[in-house]
């Protein structure tokens, strides 16, 4: 018995690290989820560099701190972390749907429709999708598109206020 404790230990210890880097990951996936777009920058930041992530794990992490980024309106880094987090994992449905809400928001509509596109392509069924690519028609005065995206918008979900009042300006804008 002796003999088996001195082994012991020296395993034990050797597994000490891991034990430390699996909580100090638990915490940092925790911060990158933050509310806090700091926090969440950090944390993400962390688990982008450590080495230990999984492409998906990774994909998730540029995820979320271009959610951060956007946030925080610096749009460019927001940007790149969501084509890092596409490239990671190519049908990434939320990473094509935030980098369309930052091309809406730079008023790069062509790349918002685009990203809504593909966000439609890859979930059918995504009524937010098509309200926001009926924004963006809306907004590059394409209004006939605008409201055949409303029109589905509100297929899919018949209590969407915002479909609704968004298709009413764009009719409108077509005139009688």
């Amino acid at each position: 018995m002796r003999r088996l404790l001195p082994i012991f230990s020296t395993l034990a210890l050797a597994f000490l690290p891991a034990v430390g880097f699996a909580q100090d990951r638990d915490q940092n996936v925790a911060r990158c989820q933050d509310d806090n777009a700091n926090i969440a920058i950090d944390g993400c930041t962390v688990l982008i560099q450590s080495g230990w992530e999984s492409e998906r794990n990774l994909a998730v992490s540029f995820f979320h701190r271009g959610r951060a980024y956007f946030k925080m309106q610096d749009h460019d880094r927001a940007v790149q972390d969501f084509d890092e987090a596409i490239r990671l994992r190519p049908g990434f449905v939320n990473a094509f749907f935030q980098r369309g809400d930052v091309y809406l928001a730079i008023q790069d509509y062509d790349l918002a429709v685009r990203d809504f596109g593909e966000v439609i392509r890859l979930d059918p069924s995504d009524s937010i999708a098509f309200r926001y690519r009926g924004d963006a028609y809306l907004a590059k005065m394409d209004f006939d598109r605008a409201v055949q995206d409303y029109d589905e918008a509100l297929r899919l979900d018949p209590s969407d206020t915002a479909a609704v009042e968004a298709r009413a300006r764009a009719r409108a804008s077509i005139g009688p």
